[in-house]
């Protein structure tokens, strides 16, 4: 079985640097990628009610890691988006163990480098999430090739959720995802 790039960097370098740096006694007791989480905001769909752009956002997604998205439903109405109780939000598609890993790979080689204005994040929030946002989908090759879809489609959420909150920085350092 071919393992990731990232996969076998975690398993030569970094768990080695975590046990020596962290004074772990079990490699159970390790940090590692529990769940990548990516959110899609349908925030402009809401507004003007299009089925066209609920569908390329799904279909959008969906190029990006092959894996079928769910919709996310508003919990309380909002009058300010003109959103009532049940109406449809978002989009969220869930990577977990080896989808995450391949997700971080690809993310780390193909899509970061095409990013303009990529900027460091400047913390990881209290649960040890570390979470980007990207305002253009179009720095996905995927999505690049048909313009004419996706070129409307903004805000898309990486959370990087990691088991423990206490390494989770190094550990991000260590994949090379940008942050402060």
């Amino acid at each position: 079985m071919i393992d990731s790039r990232i996969t076998s960097h975690y398993n030569k370098t970094i768990s080695k640097e975590l046990v020596h740096k962290f004074d772990y006694l079990n490699f159970h007791e390790l940090i590692n990628l529990e769940k990548i989480v990516l959110n899609l905001s349908l925030k402009s769909s809401v507004l003007n009610k299009t089925d066209k752009e609920l569908i390329d956002s799904l279909l959008a997604l969906y190029l990006i890691r092959g894996s079928v998205p769910e919709l996310t439903f508003a919990k309380k109405s909002n009058l300010k988006l003109r959103l009532q109780k049940k109406d449809y939000s978002g989009i969220t598609l869930i990577l977990k163990k080896k989808a995450a890993t391949n997700f971080v790979d690809f993310f780390i080689h193909f899509v970061a480098p095409r990013i303009k204005n990529l900027k460091p994040i400047h913390k990881i929030d209290n649960k040890g999430n570390l979470t980007l946002y990207l305002s253009s989908l179009l720095s996905f090759t995927q999505l690049e090739l048909n313009y004419q879809h996706f070129h409307i489609l903004k805000d898309l959420t990486i959370t990087f959720v990691f088991n423990s909150k206490k390494q989770s920085k190094f550990l991000s350092s260590s994949y090379r995802i940008p942050i402060r």
